[in-house]
């Protein structure tokens, strides 16, 4: 991810984690994307980030990362 950003000139990374609940929110300079920490690993719901990030006018795309049990909600529409 980090060689990623670099390549395209993305400085920092908006990361949100969560469980059953939105655990984390925090912006990551790319530089440091390497050495950050992943938690968690409960509930492994990822609707409560995905309706965070739906919300936020900003937000122009997204990369979601989850173990293969997760719960993501099926469409776009569903948010």
């Amino acid at each position: 991810m980090a060689s990623f950003c670099e390549i395209t000139g993305v400085d920092a990374v908006h990361v949100l984690q969560c469980d059953t609940e939105v655990t984390a929110d925090e912006w990551v300079p790319a530089a440091e994307l390497s050495n950050f920490n992943i938690f968690g690993f409960g509930g492994s719901d990822m609707s409560p980030a995905m309706y965070q990030l739906a919300a936020d006018p900003e937000v122009e795309a997204c990369y979601c990362h989850h173990r293969r049990r997760n719960r993501i909600p099926r469409s776009p529409h569903a948010l």
